[in-house]
């Protein structure tokens, strides 16, 4: 059985339905006793991420093995990419795993099985102190009926966390600075969502050029606003690309860009936590 999965680190933002009381990461964590683990808040970006022992590898192959392709559905050959969440506690332990893209209600309860089934992971820290982790995984299906691609997929691995992260030309402030200038506000736009965060993610290519047909709306405002930012992402130059063992590299990115009530861009947000009611799918 054909299988692939991206370790995903920034696309944890999509799944922040609510944006309540955000928090920085660079902030102290919520958790005041190490041994007792904290359900109010869940973080999604963090100094040191939650690891599959073993590595990135490890955890292939542990799904590779692992899942079983309902034999009812052989015969449909169903393919698809799941998307995965899952919560690592500070114990390691996975838990709260949800389906956010599902490819068929067999293929994601057998996900769902296999990935609470796993070993437990190290856990995140932030600022030396073991944390709750909100992580996502899109794992691609393919029944053994369907023949394996004679060549390599064109679109090849992609990475969210790389030895060398890809960088916008000038970095973060140079990237705000883009945004901000081009960007307009629709007219009479108001929103009413209290958060007003639009998150889109896209894949940055092997050359670091925004891989167009992959931008995607994950969380939005208003139709009129989410489409520009999706037009805007879109018209952003090449990042400098990411890097694993010294080749370029395919990655993972996403931005949450604040807007106020009328529809202005505010800012570019950054790694913050989440309160964990509004992680709910």
């Amino acid at each position: 059985m054909y299988s692939q999965f991206i370790k995903s680190f920034f696309l944890l933002l999509a799944f922040a339905l609510g944006y309540a009381n955000l928090t920085f990461a660079q902030g102290k964590p919520p958790v005041a006793n190490p041994h007792v683990e904290d359900t109010s808040n869940v973080y999604i970006a963090v100094e040191k991420m939650p690891e599959y022992p073993g590595g990135e590898n490890a955890m292939f192959n542990y799904l590779s093995s692992q899942f079983v392709y309902p034999e009812t559905l052989k015969k449909d050959s169903i393919t698809g990419t799941a998307v995965a969440t899952f919560i690592v506690g500070i114990n390691g332990k996975v838990h709260e795993v949800q389906i956010l893209r599902k490819v068929h209600p067999l293929i994601d309860a057998e996900l769902v099985r296999v990935l609470q089934s796993m070993p437990h992971w190290v856990p995140g820290q932030q600022n030396g102190r073991v944390i709750r982790v909100k992580y996502a995984i899109p794992y691609r299906i393919v029944s053994s009926n369907v023949q394996k691609p004679a060549v390599k997929n064109e679109e090849g691995k992609i990475y969210a966390a790389t030895e060398v992260p890809p960088a916008f030309p000038g970095g973060q402030k140079a990237l705000e600075r883009f945004l901000r200038k081009n960007y307009t506000a629709p007219s009479h736009v108001a929103i009413k969502n209290p958060y007003k965060v639009v998150v889109i993610s896209t894949i940055l290519n092997k050359d670091g050029s925004i891989r167009t047909t992959e931008t995607k709306l994950l969380k939005g405002v208003a139709a009129a606003v989410d489409d520009r930012l999706i037009q805007l992402i879109n018209s952003l130059p090449s990042f400098a690309p990411a890097s694993q063992n010294n080749q370029p590299v395919a990655h993972i990115q996403v931005f949450a860009i604040k807007i106020d009530e009328s529809g202005h861009f505010v800012r570019l947000e950054q790694g913050h936590t989440v309160p964990a009611g509004n992680l709910k799918q």
